[in-house]
C-alpha cells in the first residue's frame, strides 16, 4: 500500500489547517481510518495516495509536504512535493523532482536538503 496518511488528534487538524491560512473547517477522517487501528481521540485521512515507497516527510512553513521516495519495487525515486490546493485537507497538487532513491529531507533557511546514497544535494525553495 503506497498511501500517505494523516493520523492527528481532531484538534490539531484544525490547528494545522488554521497555520497555513487555510479554512478553519477540519477535514474529513476516512471511515475505515486509511486502514489504521487509532487510540480514541484520533483518526486519520488519506492526504495523498500513490507516491511510492516513501520514506521521510518535511513541512515548509508555507505547507508545502515534501516527501522523499526510495527506490523500491519498481517505484519512481525521488522528492514529490505535495500541497492542498482548496482546504480539504487532500493534498491535491503533486510536483515531483529528481530520479535518486532519496534517504533523508531537511528545510533549512529557505532550501530544501535531500540526501542519496552518495550525496546530500540542496535546492533553494520557490515559494
Amino acid at each position: 500500500m503506497n498511501r500517505f496518511l494523516v493520523a492527528l488528534p481532531l484538534a490539531a487538524l484544525c490547528a494545522s489547517a488554521v497555520a497555513y491560512g487555510q479554512s478553519s473547517a477540519r477535514p474529513a477522517c476516512a471511515p475505515d481510518n486509511g486502514g489504521l487501528t487509532l487510540p480514541e481521540g484520533f483518526c486519520a485521512m488519506v492526504a495523498a495516495d500513490n507516491l511510492g515507497a516513501a520514506r521521510h516527510v518535511a513541512v515548509a512553513q508555507d505547507g508545502t509536504v515534501y516527501v522523499a521516495i526510495q527506490n523500491r519495487g519498481g517505484d519512481r525515486a525521488g522528492v514529490v512535493a505535495l500541497r492542498d490546493t482548496n482546504g480539504d485537507g487532500t493534498l491535491d497538487a503533486q510536483e515531483r523532482a529528481g530520479e535518486k532513491s532519496t534517504t533523508g529531507l531537511a528545510i533549512r533557511n529557505g532550501y530544501l536538503y535531500t540526501a542519496t546514497i552518495g550525496s546530500v544535494e540542496r535546492f533553494r525553495i520557490n515559494g
